[in-house]
């Protein structure tokens, strides 16, 4: 299902789109036991830390599907997409690129001639589509009735790290239209990032016999998720130091190659690499959002060394 993207037949606008991510990987949890959905979107927490936390049950996916809300809360709302799993709702809102749309309010005037506060922060909205939709109510979804009574707002993105002060401008929003919704939307709003699919794929490719479809649609998901640089660094497979002192013990020329992903500080690059004998060969490949910060100091009058970065 991902051959196309793996062959560069895709335009740009759908090698970014994030609505082509969310289909991409949510359709292959889809294909897949459900446990491996569990372990990814167990991966949330919240603002305060907590990690998201549910039982195992048999779920349905909802994708892109409007809704209209109360007219306090917003004109409607359109998630990428709500997990039904048992009792409980997790409305997902997926990121790419962008942030999320809207933040806070803004004056509209109704008729006759007033103004009046529009709730235009994305988050904010989903979140009382669960409050004020979903929750409470029976929801059917492809033939099969889910009465809810708990739901969740999970966002994901391709940040390092929670994304607090986006998250916390749609909990104060929420909080101007219902002051005691502050605690309550702090416990359902949670966030994760697409990297942490990663650790679950690997899982399920190693426990994966080599022909099982659970393995080959892992890999390509895996596939996927690298070419978009969604792969997080795990660390060299054979060095402990950034400053290294690399000789050959015969006239033959080395190549040393290396490939850093994302998510780096300048603080492990304290120490330039160094190279003692002109037989080395060096190439560095630096993936999206590097910049160059680990410079090479070769010994004088090396003409054998060969050092190549290559970005996007």
């Amino acid at each position: 299902m991902f051959v196309a993207d793996l062959k560069e037949k895709l335009t740009l606008h759908e090698d970014v789109s994030e609505d082509f991510l969310t289909s991409s990987v949510f359709s292959t949890f889809d294909f897949l036991p459900n446990i491996w959905l569990k372990k990814f979107l167990q991966t949330s927490i919240n603002l305060n830390n907590n990690r998201l936390d549910f039982p195992l049950v048999e779920n349905k996916f909802l994708f892109w599907k409007q809704f209209s809300l109360p007219s306090d809360f917003g004109r409607g709302v359109e998630p990428d997409l709500i997990i039904f799993a048992g009792n409980t709702a997790f409305i997902i809102e997926a990121k790419f690129y962008s942030g999320k749309s809207g933040i806070g309010f803004i004056e509209e005037k109704v008729p006759p001639d007033q103004l009046k506060s529009q709730l235009i922060d994305q988050l904010a909205r989903e979140y009382f589509l669960g409050r004020y939709i979903l929750l409470d109510n029976e929801i059917c979804v492809e033939e099969k009735l889910f009465n809810i009574s708990n739901f969740f707002l999970i966002l994901i993105t391709k940040d390092s790290s929670i994304p607090t002060n986006e998250i916390q401008e749609s909990i104060d929003s929420i909080g101007k239209i219902e002051a005691t919704g502050i605690e309550m939307a702090t416990n359902k709003i949670y966030w994760t990032n697409w990297q942490k699919i990663i650790p679950v794929l690997e899982e399920i490719i190693e426990k994966s016999s080599e022909e099982s479809f659970e393995r080959k649609i892992s890999q390509q998901l895996f596939d996927f998720l690298d070419k978009r640089d969604l792969i997080p660094f795990t660390g060299f497979d054979f060095l402990n130091s950034c400053s290294l002192e690399l000789t050959t013990t015969t006239n033959e020329p080395i190549f040393y190659h290396t490939q850093k992903r994302t998510y780096w500080s300048e603080e492990l690059f304290k120490e330039p690499l160094h190279f003692k004998d002109p037989n080395i060969f060096y190439m560095s490949t630096i993936k999206q959002y590097w910049k160059d910060i680990a410079k090479l100091k070769c010994p004088e009058n090396s003409s054998k060394i060969f050092y190549q970065i290559i970005g996007r």
